[in-house]
Order: C-alpha cells, then structure tokens, then sequence
C-alpha cells in the first residue's frame, strides 16, 4: 500500500470537521504509526481532528497563507 511508505500527509479537504475527522480517522488506518498528519484548516480546531486518531500527537497544523 502506498501511504505506508510516506512521512507525511496534508490534508487539505473543505471546511467541515465531519468530513475531516473521517478522513483523519482513515488516515490513521493506512499510514505507518509514525507518518505526521497534518490538516490545513483555517478555523477548525486541530485537537478535535487529532482525537480521532489513535496517536492525537501526530497530528499537526499546517496551514499555507498566500
């Protein structure tokens, strides 16, 4: 499976925490324990996407600005 092999992965889907967390929940599932997860949401809280991985301190803020 390709994700196993990757340090880290950006998420950058539209604003809603629904949908981010399931992403974070399947992204927990296909990478390596120790691949960062990263979200590059503006506004929603990072702790609550975290939550729903199995390792909440993998996951990061990461947000580009223009």
């Amino acid at each position: 499976m390709p994700l196993k092999h990757v340090d880290l992965v950006i998420e950058a889907a539209s604003e809603n925490l629904e949908a981010k967390k399931t992403i974070f929940q399947r992204l927990d599932e296909l990478v390596r324990p120790d691949a960062i997860l990263a979200t590059n949401t503006s506004g929603l809280s990072v702790n609550a996407l975290a939550a729903a991985t199995r390792n909440p301190g993998r996951v990061v803020g990461l947000h580009f600005f223009n």
